[in-house]
């Protein structure tokens, strides 16, 4: 077994942990894409949840490479504050740890969570983009169906 999450030693896991520690200052650069599929590292309360084997291969990851700078990239944002329980290199100054975040703005409701990510983007932490509709045109149109497509 491997590190605290206990993967299996030579699992896909370890054997991508054992490359990236042979970067030679021992601080490899961790883009991960579509981040969001980790976000259900910590399970809802009351329910009979586990976290998520991507949520706890990507803690293990960081865990595994204290010195790793790492990127989260998503078009999905965070809609409860438990779904940024994995990104624990965002820097969240002020908390003892991101379990003590999420505890408070879980407490706050999505007022805090917004506080937050413009707390991140004012320190250039976080950057959320949109498209822009600039000349975009749309027409709304009624159309009957066939009555095979009906479902009602």
């Amino acid at each position: 077994m491997c590190g605290w999450c206990r993967c299996p030693k030579g699992s896909r896991l370890d054997q991508v942990i054992q490359w990236l520690k042979r970067c030679p200052d021992g601080s490899p650069f961790i883009a991960l894409d579509e981040c969001h599929r980790a976000k259900n590292l910590v399970p809802e309360k009351g329910t009979n949840q586990v976290a998520s084997q991507t949520g706890l291969a990507v803690d293990h990851l960081q865990a595994d490479l204290p010195l790793a700078k790492v990127l989260y990239s998503s078009a999905t944002g965070a809609s409860e504050p438990r779904n940024l329980a994995y990104m624990t290199r965002l820097g969240m100054f002020g908390f003892e740890d991101t379990a003590k975040m999420i505890e408070l703005l879980e407490k706050s409701k999505k007022g805090a969570l917004e506080l937050a990510a413009m707390s991140l983007k004012a320190t250039g932490t976080y950057l959320a983009r949109s498209l822009s509709y600039d000349g975009a045109e749309f027409s709304l149109f009624k159309v009957n169906l066939n009555p095979e497509f009906q479902i009602w």
